[in-house]
């Protein structure tokens, strides 16, 4: 009887255990899910960052400044331009940063970066930041406008 008794005791023991892993894993799921969602719903959280540029289109020739956050003042910026193959003509601004890996105070620093190439008035301008996709808020300016002496946030 005895044994009995213990068989059951054990078998509680097993199923009270299996009951909290499975509220665990429930709970750990959800949290997950939630995130994802998040991630999708709200840019702020998404893997792609957004930045402001000015855009100017002359003789022939565009001309793109802005700034992007890095995080330490150790960080170097490095500015490419590829151009596509196909039509529409697609011209990428690529943004490459590089740090010593010496110690350096954690102070997001805001880095200019200024690009010229050449092209048609209407190809497209995308633009990457180490391998990944940016979103560009393009302002687009008049040919008359001096860029350097301009306002990137400003309308116009």
């Amino acid at each position: 009887m005895e044994t009995n008794h213990q068989a059951k005791t054990i078998a509680l023991w097993v199923l009270g255990a299996l009951v909290i892993v499975a509220i665990i894993y429930g709970f750990v799921g959800s949290f997950k899910s939630s995130d994802k969602d998040d991630a999708k719903n709200n840019p702020a959280q998404s893997s792609e960052r957004a930045i402001t540029v000015r855009h100017q289109f002359r003789n022939g020739k565009h001309t793109v400044i802005g700034d992007i956050d890095l995080p330490t003042p150790c960080y170097k910026l490095a500015v490419a331009h590829t151009e596509g193959k196909s039509k529409p003509v697609t011209h990428n601004i690529g943004l490459t940063t590089s740090t010593s890996g010496d110690f350096c105070a954690q102070v997001i620093t805001t880095k200019p970066f200024k690009i010229t190439f050449a092209g048609a008035k209407d190809d497209k301008i995308t633009a990457t930041l180490d391998g990944k996709p940016l979103i560009l808020n393009i302002i687009h300016a008049s040919d008359s406008e001096n860029l350097e002496e301009t306002d990137p946030y400003s309308k116009g």
